[in-house]
């Protein structure tokens, strides 16, 4: 009976030691810790395109990838992780061409739990052609896929090297105990000792009494060996965590050049589990959000400051350009637009950041003003009613030009 209840024990451990190895989460369409690029297309497009904008937004639990977002077309993308959003924009000088794949814009987000559904939503609000003077609205209907580029590896493998080996050492070891129990009451010693009864209680003993310590004993070396290989891992995790921590927080970049409206991420190396903060030394030049990306307002030049932890760093950037407005092909002068009562006259915005909106104010609105939304980059000024007025507009929240309009009958 002893014998037999310390099979049963170690039948027991092996199939605890089975029945508790983690699996993936079933039914996730997107696993946790996998890596996804969307691709934003715009299939019906035909011919060239000079301006393009829209906007991403993405669920909670998608985390971008920084440096991750590819494109030859857009020229300004900004991150806004309040509202799990990039809105991106491109007001090209030239028209280009999106060729035959038709594709605006990719990005990578690394995911940090399992979805079932698509978490992820794209849209272009507004693409057009400029032929001269002439501006040409292009069909904005857009379509993206999602590609699963990689995956965390399967965290049942060490478990089930574990498992198999618990269950090979044990199985074979009480296979070959069976064959000693099973020997030793063959009584063979027996039939030669003359009192069957005193002796088979002395072989009986020690019988039992071997069975139990072999069998603890192989329990003990399976439990050893499994924590063994249990704290192996952990080691090698140890190593990998301590070895970033000895290298000292580094920039991307410490010095960069950058059109108005233009962007980059500055990121930082070897920063550990430290807290990591940006600010511009001058918002009217650049701005910089708390993922480090930096967008170009209006020629000038500015430092961005990263706090990682109690160690500051510094990047200097130079925005080379202003954002700037025309009138068909000619850049905005100081002469007067004359237009007539209740007509519209259309100027082009270049180098605008998507994020930011315009503002627009008239000296006189009852003769002329605004008539387009804030966040365009082309927009109309309409005439009233006789008379002169000044519209001023600013750009990018820093640049502003007044424009003198002249309503003719």
């Amino acid at each position: 009976m002893k014998k037999f209840i310390s099979v049963l024990i170690v039948t027991i451990l092996i199939l605890s030691f089975m029945v508790t190895v983690p699996t993936f989460a079933e039914g996730a369409t997107y696993i946790k810790d996998s890596v996804i690029k969307i691709t934003l297309k715009m299939p019906n497009v035909v011919g060239a395109i000079t301006g393009i904008e829209g906007i991403l937004n993405f669920d909670e639990g998608l985390d971008y990838v920084e440096d991750s977002f590819t494109t030859p077309h857009i020229s300004d993308m900004f991150f806004n992780p309040s509202e799990s959003s990039i809105t991106f924009n491109s007001s090209a000088l030239e028209n280009y061409d999106l060729g035959e794949d038709k594709v605006v814009f990719s990005v990578n987000f690394a995911l940090t739990k399992d979805f079932t559904e698509l978490p992820v939503t794209a849209e272009i609000t507004d693409a057009y052609r400029v032929e001269g003077t002439l501006f040409i609205d292009i069909d904005t209907n857009s379509l993206f896929t999602v590609e699963v580029i990689s995956v965390p590896e399967q965290p049942t493998n060490p478990t089930d090297e574990t498992s198999s080996t618990v269950t090979t050492e044990p199985s074979s070891d009480a296979q070959a105990t069976k064959p000693s129990s099973e020997t030793q009451p063959t009584e063979i010693s027996s039939e030669t000792q003359p009192t069957e009864a005193s002796f088979e209680t002395q072989t009986t003993e020690p019988s039992s009494e071997t069975k139990p310590t072999e069998v603890s004993s192989e329990t003990q070396s399976t439990e050893t060996s499994s924590e063994t290989n249990a704290t192996e891992p952990t080691e090698t995790q140890t190593t990998e965590t301590t070895q970033p921590a000895t290298k000292a927080p580094s920039l991307t970049a410490t010095k960069k050049s950058i059109a108005a409206a233009g962007t980059f991420t500055l990121g930082v190396k070897n920063k550990g589990t430290s807290k990591v903060t940006y600010t511009s030394s001058d918002k009217k030049v650049i701005k910089v959000t708390s993922k480090g990306v930096v967008t170009g307002l209006m020629s000038g030049k500015a430092t961005i400051t990263v706090k990682v932890g109690t160690k500051k760093l510094t990047c200097k950037v130079t925005v080379t350009n202003n954002p700037i407005i025309k009138k068909g092909s000619k850049a905005l002068s100081s002469a007067v637009y004359k237009v007539k009562k209740g007509k519209t006259l259309t100027f082009n915005i270049y180098r605008k950041v998507a994020s930011i909106n315009n503002v627009y104010s008239s000296s006189k609105k009852t003769i002329a003003r605004v008539t387009s939304k804030n966040n365009v980059t082309k927009f109309t000024i309409k005439g009233y009613k006789v008379g002169s007025a000044t519209v001023s507009v600013k750009i990018n929240g820093v640049k502003t030009y007044k424009i003198k309009i002249k309503v003719v009958k």
